[in-house]
């Protein structure tokens, strides 16, 4: 199961990090000439199916992120009550500031910090899933919205969600490579 081997496979990457700069260290050691110390070779990082697979469903998972933050902006080109979520609603231009700049600016900001820390604490595989089912969760709550407080809630939950799945995603990358 990939998802079981995460840690393995980290830990595999460290070590082998690790042997390598012990490797260059002892060679260096051993070394009696200055051209020696020049023909060193630097371990090269090589880069496995996993890695690739993982980064690209990170990749995914942050341009979904992006589309949802501006999902309310997408929502509201048409002129009809069914093709603009400002009209469906009955939301004031400020209503609609509100839920399009200021929610997610403001929340993305502050939670970030707080999302940092949960995913140093806890298992960052584990956080990107709960965050990201959570995330879908509210999204389809957000559909079913009356008012401007009905999508208010949820999008301000589904901002703290996306930003636990940013902040796993961008720690898992830095375990990758």
């Amino acid at each position: 199961d990939p998802i079981m081997d995460h840690e393995e496979h980290v830990e595999r990457k460290k070590s082998d990090k690790i042997g390598d700069s012990v490797q260059r260290d002892s060679s260096k050691d051993k070394s009696s000439s200055d051209e020696d110390l020049l023909t060193v070779d630097e371990p090269s990082q090589k880069i496995e199916i996993w890695d690739v697979y993982n980064i690209v469903i990170l990749l995914v998972n942050h341009m979904m992120a992006q589309w949802m933050a501006y999902m309310v902006v997408y929502a509201n080109p048409g002129k009809e009550s069914y093709t603009s979520l400002e009209l469906d609603l009955k939301l004031t231009d400020t209503e609609y500031g509100v839920l399009s700049g200021v929610t997610y600016a403001t929340i993305s900001g502050i939670f970030s910090l707080f999302s940092g820390v949960l995913v140093d604490r806890a298992s960052r595989k584990y956080t990107l899933v709960v965050a990201g089912i959570l995330w879908s969760g509210l999204t389809l709550v957000q559909s079913f919205s009356i008012n401007f407080v009905t999508i208010l809630i949820p999008r301000i939950l589904m901002e703290i969600a996306i930003t636990a799945c940013n902040a796993s995603a961008y720690s898992l990358v830095s375990d990758y490579f």
